[in-house]
C-alpha cells in the first residue's frame, strides 16, 4: 500500500477548513439551542380535536434554536425583533406523544425581545417566541378554504423590567425567577370554521445545550481545536496529535528547526495520549513511526 505523506494530508485539511471558513465569513451564523420542560396548565379544546391525549398536569418538552449573529429589525430602540426564515431556526414542542413544530421548509420564527418599554407606566420586559408557519401532529380542520392557522409562543413578561439590561439577543437561557409566565408556552391550532385548542403550558426549565460541531465529543465552548477531523482521537481540550503537531510547524507558530524536532514532539504528545488513557502502546509506536517517515521539518 502507499503510504500518504503527512503533509499532503495536512494541505488537504486546510483546504476543508479554507472552504469552511469562508462559509462562516458569509453566513456569520452562531446557532444557539435551548431546551425547555414545563406542565401544562389548561387544555382548551371544546372541539375534541386531540381526543384528550393532553391533560393538564402534563409534561411538555421542547427545542428552540436561534442565530445569535441575527440582526434587529425593528427601529424601536426599546424593542428587538430577531426574524429567522431558515432551518435549523424554529421550535419543536412535544406533549401527550404529539409534536409541534416549526416547519423547516418554511421558516417564519420570531425572537423578541423588550426592555423597558413604556408605552403606559411603568416600563416592562418581555421575552417572547413566536412561530408563525407550522407542522402539527394534529390541527383543526382547514375546511374548504384553505389550512389552519398554527401557531407556537412564549412569551414571559417582568412588570419590574429588571429582568433585562438591553435588547441584545440573549446567548443563555432565561432565568426563569427573574420573570411572570402570564401567557406561557401555547400551542394553538384554528380552523376555518372556529374548531380549535390551546395548550398553556408553565416553563420550569430552561437549559443551554451544549454544541459540538466537529462532533469530537468536547463542546464548542471548551473546544481549543475547532473542525477536528471525523473519527480522530482527541485529548480533553478537543485536539487530536495533528492538530497539536501540525506539519507545517510548531503550533506556536513558526517552522519545525528539523525533522527530529517534528518526530520529538509527535513522541510526546503521542506519549500524552497513551498516559490519558487514549491510545495504545501500539497505536502510539505507529504514530511515532508514521511521523519519522513523513518529510515535516525536513529541509
Amino acid at each position: 500500500m502507499k503510504k500518504i505523506d503527512l503533509a499532503t494530508l495536512k494541505f488537504h485539511r486546510l483546504v476543508v477548513l479554507f472552504a469552511l471558513l469562508g462559509l462562516l465569513e458569509a453566513g456569520q451564523s452562531s446557532p444557539i439551542s435551548i431546551a425547555v420542560t414545563g406542565t401544562v396548565r389548561l387544555v382548551d379544546d371544546r372541539n375534541n380535536i386531540l381526543s384528550r391525549a393532553v391533560q393538564p398536569g402534563d409534561t411538555i418538552a421542547g427545542i428552540y434554536t436561534y442565530d445569535s449573529a441575527t440582526a434587529d429589525s425593528n427601529p424601536i430602540p426599546e424593542v428587538a425583533d430577531y426574524w429567522h426564515t431558515t432551518a435549523p431556526y424554529g421550535i419543536s414542542v412535544t406533549v401527550g406523544g404529539l409534536t409541534f413544530r416549526t416547519d423547516p421548509n418554511n421558516v417564519s420564527f420570531l425572537f423578541e425581545i423588550v426592555n423597558d418599554y413604556a408605552p403606559g407606566i411603568p416600563p416592562t420586559d418581555n421575552y417572547l417566541l413566536r412561530s408563525y408557519n407550522n407542522e402539527f401532529a394534529v390541527a383543526a380542520p382547514g375546511g374548504p378554504f384553505g389550512f389552519p392557522d398554527n401557531h407556537i409562543s412564549w412569551q414571559l413578561d417582568d412588570s419590574t423590567a429588571a429582568a433585562l439590561s438591553s435588547t441584545a439577543l440573549p446567548t443563555v437561557p432565561p432565568v426563569l425567577s427573574d420573570w411572570q409566565s402570564n401567557f406561557g408556552l401555547d400551542i394553538s391550532s384554528m380552523g376555518d370554521m372556529g374548531e380549535m385548542f390551546l395548550i398553556r403550558s408553565d416553563v420550569t426549565s430552561a437549559v443551554l445545550i451544549e454544541v459540538d460541531s466537529d462532533g469530537d465529543g468536547v463542546p464548542d465552548n471548551e473546544d481549543q481545536c475547532p473542525d477536528t477531523p471525523a473519527g480522530a482521537v482527541v485529548d480533553a481540550h478537543g485536539c487530536s496529535i495533528d492538530q497539536l503537531v501540525p506539519c507545517a510547524g510548531p503550533r506556536s507558530g513558526g517552522v519545525w528547526e528539523n525533522h527530529g524536532q517534528y518526530v520529538s514532539a509527535v513522541a510526546d504528545a503521542a506519549q500524552a495520549f497513551q498516559a490519558a488513557s487514549l491510545i495504545t502502546q501500539k497505536q502510539r509506536d505507529a504514530i511515532v513511526t508514521t511521523a519519522a517517515q513523513a518529510d515535516c521539518g525536513r529541509k
